[in-house]
């Protein structure tokens, strides 16, 4: 088949979840089908990297204008979601559809964001649209409104939530079917348009591929990794040390934490252990804080022991 592909970001090089999700996905269409990759881009175009030797065609595709703040606040007052609002511009569009006047099998969308092109996209090529779905966008900015203290923050994902509910229902009507991560995601996409058929694939790990080759550590250790600036990441956080860690904690005594992310979520991390409340502490990029606990009095007491500036580190 000749597939399109269209994609927010280009997954490579594959950093994030997401990416890594997208360009496993892409390599193993391209092993039996033709890839044509179209992607979007801010500021300068990114390097493509393999993607050349796994596509037929890699397609990089500017936004214009650019997403300024002015254009953001203007987005608000549109029923356009501000997530959809980001990646789209009507010029990009006219670039897209004048780059895929090809015949196509099969349009492959990922991410509910990148729907007006998918639309624009199918309608000129008159052929099956799928949309990879990797979270329910939603449920996603309405959890982390619900975990925001009272701002502008709260609010506008509060607003971006409501948005997105109604305009996934009204999206699915362009797609055939749709692949999500879950069945619990396959669920919500079926209640919300039961016409759309829906498949599950899991997000797996080769953990072949992710076992280094060292020498073990002097005490058992645990490593949390992850984009800590994004939700599911930060929850997991801190489901692990509300439900999971004190019964690690009791069978090993020696037990070590790493936790590896971005900014700003660290801070807060930092914050809620040593504090008990969640800051907003500002942890510089390539900094080491070293936390460690133990029990004093009966009860555990979390101590900072270093924190390291990248210049030192």
């Amino acid at each position: 088949m000749h597939v399109a592909l269209l994609t927010p970001t280009l997954p490579w090089p594959p950093d994030t979840g997401g990416k890594l999700r997208i360009y496993h996905l892409l390599c193993g269409l391209a092993q039996q089908h033709q890839i044509d990759l179209f992607s979007d881009y801010y500021r300068a175009p990114p390097v493509i990297g393999p993607l050349v030797q796994d596509c037929a065609k890699v397609t990089l595709i500017p936004i214009a204008p650019r997403y300024t703040r002015r254009r953001q606040l203007g987005d608000l007052l549109r029923p356009l979601p501000r997530s959809v609002a980001y990646f789209y511009a009507a010029q990009t569009q006219h670039q897209l559809l004048t780059r895929m006047a090809v015949p196509y099998d099969l349009i492959i969308c990922d991410e509910i964001m990148m729907t007006p092109y998918a639309r624009a996209a199918a309608h000129q090529a008159a052929c099956p649209v799928l949309l990879i779905r990797p979270k329910i966008d939603s449920l996603h900015y309405a959890e982390m409104a619900q975990q925001r203290p009272w701002g502008k923050a709260k609010v506008l994902d509060w607003w971006e939530a409501q948005q997105l509910r109604h305009y996934e229902i009204a999206a699915l009507r362009h797609f055939d079917a749709a692949l999500v991560c879950s069945a619990e995601d396959g669920a919500i996409t079926r209640a919300q348009n039961g016409q759309v058929r829906v498949a599950a694939i899991a997000n797996g790990a080769d953990t072949t591929f992710f076992t280094p080759q060292r020498q073990p550590a002097r005490h058992p250790t645990i490593l949390l990794l992850g984009t800590m600036h994004y939700y599911p990441n930060v929850d997991s956080v801190h489901y692990f040390f509300d439900a999971i860690y004190p019964a690690l904690r009791q069978a090993k005594p020696d037990l070590q934490v790493l936790i590896v992310g971005h900014q700003p979520t660290l801070g807060e991390v930092a914050s809620l252990l040593l504090a008990g409340e969640e800051a907003g502490w500002s942890i510089k990029k390539g900094a080491v804080w070293w936390l460690t606990d133990r029990d004093r009095d009966g009860s555990a007491a979390v101590l900072l022991r270093v924190a390291i500036s990248p210049e030192f580190v």
